[in-house]
């Protein structure tokens, strides 16, 4: 990456170094000036969080996939747009697109969608998804409903490009 691309990436407030899931797959809070994301090679955004500022993001591929971050149940209803928008992000990657995966904290409603978009890509359980974005992000995914959902999710059946993805992220994780 040029310099003056690691200047604007590692900017106060900005993205940084626990931002990245895999070279494909950000998480974090909101960058304020969208040129900021395009400097560094974003082409998908995902808001997780109640505000949809779409429209302010002109230029990039968006999706609102809001949620509630208040220690409540996960509903049906919360749950399937989670899924969905992990998915989506899922077609995004293999596709490869750079994503970033925002909520206002970049933690919990943001994590709960990266770790369902790592759980489609690779055929992983709930929990080692879960755990990747815990170690990339270690304040990430502290809400217990969220962990509770991943948690139920099983291994399935991953996608043909699972191993390209799996080589992508830390080498460490067990994908079983």
């Amino acid at each position: 990456m040029p310099a003056e691309n690691q200047s604007v990436l590692w900017a106060p407030g900005a993205l940084d170094a626990n931002s990245i899931l895999s070279p494909l797959l950000w998480q974090g809070t909101l960058p304020h000036k969208p040129q900021t994301l395009r400097t560094v090679g974003f082409e998908v955004l995902v808001f997780c969080a109640g505000v949809n500022p779409v429209a302010y993001f002109t230029g990039f591929e968006t999706l609102h996939a809001p949620n509630v971050d208040d220690g409540s149940p996960l509903t049906l209803e919360r749950w399937e747009t989670a899924q969905a928008a992990g998915k989506w992000v899922a077609d995004r990657i293999l596709e490869g697109k750079k994503v970033l995966v925002t909520c206002q904290a970049g933690l919990n409603r943001s994590g709960l969608v990266s770790a369902l978009a790592i759980h489609y890509l690779t055929g992983a359980k709930g929990s080692v998804c879960c755990n990747h974005v815990r170690i990339c992000r270690p304040l990430a995914l502290s809400n217990r409903a969220f962990q509770k959902a991943l948690y139920a999710l099983g291994p399935r059946t991953g996608s043909s490009e699972a191993a390209r993805f799996l080589s992508m992220l830390h080498p460490e994780m067990p994908w079983k």
